[in-house]
């Protein structure tokens, strides 16, 4: 891709050069790493930043590892890495799932995890697994690091936590907890390598009897100006038992606190149908 001569481009060769050239910055860099949302905004011209920082060559950021009872998720991680990590295969398939169902296979080798939390769009099919999975993100700069909840890191569309100094160095993840099963359904206007419509992630843990509910986490996406933990459909299932009406209850509730938006993918009440209709038919999954 060759970039028009307003755009410069910032190549640190190490994490620590990196923080260092973003000391004192606000928002006039961009920070890219695979470039898959940065490429379609410099080609319509509607990128404001004219300053690129391209982290692609940090490979000490390329990792999946396990640290600690973590999953931890470096920033270059790929979702082709994430989907054939045997670590996260075995602890945290809901993860590995949502890497797969990203883009076409050529834009799961260059997009990362971490670039799809940092671009926060509500679409973004790798942020609901997160939120169930209580992940938490690091921040870097110079003056040292922090972390924050990943529910809490996205603050709008398009808008996160991150100073501007910040670089967004790993993602952390508890393993899925011990017997409870997970589920993830995606609706997109194409089989492959289309923005989410609207789509659920949950994990559920069912009692002795293999009916009642004892807990649920579910997320919801492109459906609310951000992805969004669906409390009142959570709340719906605790205690209750997996039938009929129950389903049909959660699924109405969860359509009942999105807030989804009309747009060449689909209107706002199609959307609403559209989560209700996917959380009812992975609750019938779980049920089975």
């Amino acid at each position: 891709m060759r970039l028009r001569s307003e755009y410069e481009v910032l190549r640190p060769r190490s994490l620590e050069e990196a923080l260092k050239e973003l000391s004192g910055r606000r928002d006039d860099v961009r920070v890219v790493a695979g470039a898959t949302d940065v490429s379609v905004q410099l080609r319509s011209g509607a990128m404001a930043e004219r300053e690129l920082m391209d982290i692609s060559g940090l490979r000490e950021l390329r990792y999946v590892r396990e640290v600690d009872g973590w999953i931890e998720i470096g920033a270059l991680a790929t979702f082709s890495d994430i989907a054939r990590s045997e670590v996260i295969r075995a602890a945290a398939p809901i993860l590995a799932r949502a890497a797969l169902s990203v883009g076409s296979p050529q834009i799961r080798n260059l997009a990362t995890l971490a670039g799809n939390l940092c671009t926060a769009s509500p679409a973004g099919d790798g942020i609901p697994p997160l939120l169930v999975l209580g992940a938490v993100v690091q921040l870097s700069s110079s003056r040292g690091a922090r972390e924050i909840p990943a529910e809490e890191f996205i603050l709008g569309p398009h808008r996160t936590a991150r100073e501007g100094d910040e670089l967004l160095t790993s993602v952390r993840v508890k393993p899925q907890p011990q017997g409870y099963r997970w589920f993830l359904e995606k609706l997109g206007l194409r089989s492959a390598n289309a923005v989410s419509v609207a789509s659920v992630s949950g994990l559920v843990r069912l009692g002795a009897d293999g009916r009642t509910v004892e807990d649920a986490r579910i997320a919801l996406g492109a459906v609310a100006p951000t992805v969004i933990r669906a409390r009142r459909a959570e709340e719906a299932l605790m205690g209750r038992e997996l039938d009929e009406e129950i389903m049909w209850d959660t699924a109405e509730a969860a359509a009942a606190e999105s807030s989804p938006i009309t747009d060449v993918r689909g209107s706002a009440a199609y959307r609403r149908m559209a989560v209700a209709g996917l959380l009812y038919r992975a609750l019938s999954e779980v049920a089975r």
